[in-house]
């Protein structure tokens, strides 16, 4: 009796570190990554006649026209959202990886997962964080796109509430297909990289700086492994909320007809300021998971 109170106790604890964990990352990687996403998108999402010639260009205007806030348009419901989201994704890969795994993840001593185990925890982490980051992705996307002078919603909470009053919770989840395919592939290399590298540079470096080392290759290992998807999820979600005014019928109709116009280059608009934004902002935030979840 008494070691099954224990046992549970010890997973509550587990349970409580991860979404600590996952809770100090999503807000460490607003605050450090929000103005280079906004970036990102913009340059996606742009086809035919180029507002923008490239990052610095984008990143300038913005300020001129928008002000330094600008930068951080549409980041109030991405900053509770990445909190939850962070606290969410990093409890599934906390409890996946004990299910599957078997080991501490607190423990950057434990070995590391295979390939095969890390395939499975990326897959099952990247797909049922889908259904908890779509959203908030979506209405990350609205805001960011619009222009001041065309502007339909005040700000992120009129967004949803406009959306939700129209088109339903569905609404909501406007480019879910394309969102799933980017979160699967993509935490599989995110947390791969991340536990491979940490494994290897625990006995040579500090853990700050083995963490934060581990972190932005991880960055860069996610969005390498998927940014062309990434840019179909964006172009997506920047459709109209209403399907019978959209151009696209579904994820491969939209890669298709983009690559027609821009060609495969065009899959990687906007990839440097996105590599460039996941150094600092996974150094950062895996920094702050791994602090978060041991201050218990």
């Amino acid at each position: 009796m008494l070691r099954g109170k224990k046992e549970n106790s010890s997973h509550l604890h587990h349970l409580f570190c991860d979404i600590i964990g996952g809770t100090f990352r999503g807000w460490t990687s607003v605050v450090v990554g929000y103005p280079l996403d906004l970036v990102k998108v913009r340059l996606q999402i742009q086809q035919g006649h180029s507002l923008y010639k490239g990052s610095i260009d984008c990143f300038v205007k913005t300020v001129k026209n928008e002000g330094f806030l600008g930068l951080y348009k549409g980041s109030a419901v991405p900053f509770i959202g990445s909190v939850f989201q962070s606290s969410i994704c990093f409890l599934v890969y906390g409890q996946a990886k004990r299910i599957i795994v078997g080991s501490n993840l607190s423990d950057p001593k434990s070995a590391a997962p295979t390939a095969m185990q890390m395939a499975l925890l990326g897959i099952s982490t990247g797909f049922i964080n889908t259904f908890v980051n779509c959203p908030f992705e979506l209405l990350k996307t609205k805001m960011q796109v619009q222009k001041k002078e065309t502007a339909i919603y005040r700000n992120s909470f009129d967004c949803f509430y406009k959306i939700t009053k129209h088109h339903g919770i569905k609404g909501l989840y406007q480019g879910l297909g394309s969102t799933i395919s980017r979160n699967s592939i993509g935490d599989v290399f995110y947390f791969g990289v991340y536990e491979k590298t940490k494994f290897f540079l625990y006995p040579y470096l500090p853990n700050a700086l083995c963490y934060m080392t581990a972190g932005s290759l991880a960055g860069l290992g996610f969005w390498t492994s998927i940014y062309p998807i990434d840019v179909v999820k964006s172009i997506m979600q920047a459709e109209p909320s209403d399907p019978k005014s959209r151009r696209y019928k579904n994820m491969w109709d939209c890669a298709y007809r983009f690559y027609s116009k821009e060609g495969l280059r065009g899959f990687w608009k906007g990839y440097l300021t996105c590599a460039i934004r996941s150094i600092p902002t996974n150094a950062c935030g895996f920094l702050a998971y791994e602090f978060g979840r041991n201050i218990l």
